[in-house]
C-alpha cells in the first residue's frame, strides 16, 4: 500500500496505522475466481508460488454468519484505484447496502472482499481444495476433500 495514498483516501479520522491495524485484524477472502486471478496475476504476485485454499461457502457462511463482513472495495489497495474507506467499509453481511451498489455498478462485481473478523477457528473444516499456483497456472493439487465438487479450485 502506498501510504500517501491511503493517508487521502482515509475518512472518520483515520491514520494509515489505524487502518493497517483495521486490516490486520481480519482474514480476507475473493468472492470469485475473478477477483482470485486479479491479484495472483498481479504484477506484484504473478512470479511467485501461492497456495490457494478453495473453500465451502455456505460452510463458513453458517459458521461465521453473526461476524462475517462484505467490503465493495479492495481494502488493501491504494496503487490502482484509490476508493474512500473508513468505519463504513466493511458492513455485516445482513446490513451490506446491495442494491445502493448494483444500482451504481450495475453488474459488475459489487462485492470485492468477505471478511471475518479475528480469524477462523478450524479452517481445515471448511476447505475443499488446496493448490500450488503461479499467476493463471495450476501448478499442483496438494489435496481435495471427498466433499469437493470437480469444478471447486482456483
Amino acid at each position: 500500500m502506498r501510504e500517501g495514498s491511503l493517508r487521502e483516501c482515509l475518512d472518520d479520522g483515520l491514520t494509515p496505522a489505524d487502518w493497517y491495524l483495521t486490516l490486520n485484524q481480519r482474514v480476507f477472502f475473493w468472492p470469485s475466481r475473478k477477483r482470485l486471478r486479479g491479484l495472483l496475476n498481479a504484477r506484484a504476485y504473478r512470479k511467485d508460488v501461492q497456495t490457494v485454499l478453495t473453500l465451502d461457502t455456505r460452510s463458513i457462511v453458517d459458521a461465521y454468519a453473526d461476524v462475517i463482513q462484505l467490503s465493495p472495495i479492495n481494502s488493501g489497495a491504494t496503487i490502482m484505484s484509490v476508493a474512500r474507506r473508513g468505519r463504513q467499509t466493511f458492513a455485516p453481511i445482513l446490513e451490506f447496502p446491495l442494491e445502493p451498489y448494483r444500482r451504481r455498478r450495475g453488474h459488475r462485481q459489487i462485492i470485492a472482499e468477505v471478511v471475518i473478523p479475528d480469524r477462523v477457528v478450524s479452517i481445515k473444516d471448511h476447505v475443499l481444495a488446496v493448490h500450488r499456483v503461479r499467476a493463471s497456472e495450476v501448478l499442483e493439487e496438494l489435496w481435495r476433500s471427498p466433499r469437493a465438487l470437480q469444478d471447486d479450485g482456483p
